[in-house]
C-alpha cells in the first residue's frame, strides 16, 4: 500500500490503518473450519474472512453485520462459532425488505434494519474492497453513512 493511498484512505475512514501479518499455519487452520461451497472462493477471498475472524475478537455479546453479503455464509459462521448476533445486508443482490437476519433493497435505497449504535463490527468483503465491484451506485455509500 503506498503512503499516498494509505493517507487518502485514513482520511476517508477518519482513523488509522493497522498493518497485520498473516500466520500461514493459522490461516490453514481457519480454512479447515470455514467451509464456503461457492465455486469462486479462492485463498485471496478467504483471507478477507480470515482477517475478520482473527482480529475482530467477536463474542456472544457482539453484533456482527456483513455488508454486501450477497450469498456469503460468513455471517452464519460467525454466529455459529462465536454466538454473536448477526445480520446480512445487501442493497443490490438480496430481496427487498426484512427477512429474518437478512435485509435487502432490491437495487434501490431503503432504510436499513441493521443500523445499530451497539454493533461491534460491520464488515464487507466485496464492494468496498474489490475495485471491479466498487459500490452499487449511491446505495452502499448511503448505507455506510447512515449506519
Amino acid at each position: 500500500m503506498t503512503q499516498d493511498f494509505r493517507g487518502r484512505f485514513e482520511d476517508l475512514i477518519g482513523g488509522a490503518i493497522d498493518s497485520v501479518e498473516i500466520d500461514r499455519d493459522d490461516f490453514s487452520g481457519f480454512k479447515a473450519i470455514y467451509h464456503d461451497a461457492r465455486g469462486m472462493i479462492d485463498d485471496a477471498k478467504l483471507v478477507e474472512y480470515y482477517i475478520s475472524y482473527r482480529w475482530l475478537d467477536l463474542g456472544p455479546d457482539d453484533t456482527y453485520i456483513d455488508v454486501a453479503a450477497q450469498d456469503c455464509p460468513f455471517a452464519f459462521f460467525v454466529q455459529d462459532r462465536f454466538g454473536s448476533t448477526v445480520y446480512r445486508q445487501d442493497l443490490y443482490h438480496l430481496k427487498k425488505g426484512i427477512h429474518g437476519l437478512t435485509s435487502g433493497a432490491a437495487r434501490r435505497r431503503s432504510r436499513s434494519t441493521t443500523r445499530s449504535s451497539t454493533s461491534k463490527a460491520r464488515t464487507t468483503s466485496n464492494s468496498f474492497w474489490r475495485r471491479s465491484d466498487c459500490f452499487e451506485r449511491e446505495a452502499d455509500c448511503w448505507w455506510s453513512r447512515c449506519s
